[in-house]
C-alpha cells in the first residue's frame, strides 16, 4: 500500500465567516504544536525560519527548572501566531467499538494545546494544519 500525503493552506480552508490569518508586526515567534510526526514538524519549523520568523517548538526550549505546563505556559507568553501540526500519530475509537474501526487522529496534547491557542491568540492567530494519510492501492 502506497500512502499519500495532502497539504491543505489557509486558503484552501478558509470559508466566507473567516476571519484573515495574520502576523502581529511586534514579535515574530511562531508557536509549532505538534505530535510524533519529527519530519512534519521539522519541514514546517524550516520554512517558518525561511520567512525570517522564529520557530518556537518546546522541546528545544530550556526547562529552567519549570514544569512541563510552566514551561508550555512561559513560552507561549511571547508569541502571536501559533501552528497546530495536526498528524495522524495515535488511533481513536468509540467504547462501543472494536479496536479495527478505530481511525487515525491527532495525540490529545496536540488539541489541547490547540484549543489553549485559540482561546489566548483568537481564530486569526491560530492556523491547524492536518496531515491526511490516505491509502492508494
Amino acid at each position: 500500500m502506497k500512502k499519500e500525503l495532502e497539504w491543505f493552506s489557509a486558503a484552501e480552508i478558509k470559508t466566507p465567516s473567516s476571519p484573515q490569518i495574520e502576523l502581529a508586526t511586534t514579535d515574530n515567534r511562531v508557536f509549532i504544536v505538534h505530535g510524533h510526526d519529527e519530519t512534519m514538524k521539522l519541514d514546517v519549523a524550516r520554512v517558518i525560519e525561511r520567512l525570517g520568523l522564529n520557530a518556537v517548538i518546546l522541546h528545544e526550549q530550556s526547562d529552567q527548572g519549570m514544569t512541563v505546563i510552566e514551561k508550555f505556559e512561559q513560552n507561549a507568553l511571547d508569541c502571536n501566531f501559533a501552528l497546530i501540526l495536526l498528524s495522524p500519530d495515535d488511533i481513536g475509537y468509540c467504547s462501543s467499538k472494536s479496536p479495527e474501526e478505530g481511525k487515525c487522529r491527532a495525540r490529545q496534547n496536540v488539541i489541547l494545546e490547540l484549543g489553549y491557542f485559540l482561546g489566548k491568540l483568537g481564530r486569526n492567530k491560530v492556523l491547524p494544519l492536518k496531515k491526511i494519510l490516505q491509502l492508494v492501492s
